[in-house]
């Protein structure tokens, strides 16, 4: 598909986040990907056949639960402490992206299968700009998935909603399970991503066939975000931010690391607290 700028009107590549003749910023490629209608389609016809299915199987009440729900969703960003506490020092902490660090030479790249299964993802997902993604997970109550740190950044809405967009699952393993080789990373199976929001119908597509007559709001919830022994049995559903975010990016900063120091919670809260951000220990 051929993009063009919306002010001079001259071409640009699909990747570009600014225009290269007149300089304007641009939209953000990974939302202007979201936005294709063969994309949105897709979508729309996963989304009618799950609720349609919903429907009559008499799940109409859990399919309007779930969706409220997904609706209220926050973006979620789990991270070490010691990656927090950087980040919470001040407002020129930037959160960097993998191939920032590993490309500035602050971080060795872990050289295992999920290192070069996410690189393959990301070439495919994010052709021309992933080192501009950011990942997180949607959450419904500000946790995330404690294998990538126990320290959670709970994003304000209005700080991302314009850059966001939102995936079918684990993007890695989406890439296994699906089956995608490099031979067909340029036709991706459509329908599993999206704005950020219609996060809602994506995932209501995907989650709506998992509901069960009588689920409680909690096994509901459940469906959305939970760990497996694994991360290739983990739930959940990805988020990709354009850019970079600071600590006044945050609404809250949720932390389940009973090990950290009473220093360590002051640090924040001290830090943090004053520009808004709360600090919820769990």
């Amino acid at each position: 598909m051929k993009y063009s700028c919306e002010y001079c009107d001259k071409p640009i590549v699909r990747s570009a986040s600014r225009c290269p003749h007149c300089g304007r910023p641009g939209w953000f490629p990974n939302v202007r990907d979201a936005q294709e209608s063969a994309e949105q389609a897709a979508l729309e016809s996963r989304y009618g056949a799950s609720v349609s299915a919903a429907s009559a199987r008499g799940l109409a009440d859990e399919t309007r639960t779930l969706q409220a729900m997904l609706e209220s969703t926050v973006a979620v960003v789990a991270r070490s402490v010691d990656e927090v506490l950087r980040l919470a020092k001040s407002d020129n902490e930037l959160y960097a992206t993998f191939y920032q660090q590993t490309e500035s030479g602050s971080r060795l790249p872990d050289d295992n299968e999920w290192d070069i299964l996410r690189a393959c993802a990301d070439d495919a997902l994010f052709p021309g700009y992933k080192k501009e993604i950011r990942f997180g997970s949607l959450s419904v109550d500000g946790l995330g998935i404690s294998r990538y740190g126990d320290c959670y950044l709970v994003l304000a809405n209005d700080m991302i909603e314009h850059r966001t967009t939102v995936f079918e699952e684990n993007s890695a393993v989406f890439m296994k399970t699906q089956g995608v080789s490099f031979a067909n990373v340029n036709s991706l199976p459509r329908g599993y991503r999206c704005e950020w929001n219609r996060r809602a119908e994506l995932g209501s597509a995907k989650l709506v066939p998992a509901l069960k007559a009588g689920m409680t709001q909690m096994e509901i919830a459940s469906l959305i975000s939970r760990e497996g022994t694994s991360p290739d049995e983990d739930q959940f559903i990805e988020v990709h931010v354009f850019g970079p975010f600071t600590r006044r990016s945050l609404t809250t900063l949720v932390t389940t690391n009973m090990e950290s120091s009473g220093t360590e919670i002051a640090i924040l809260r001290q830090a943090l607290e004053p520009i808004g951000v709360l600090v919820d220990v769990r």
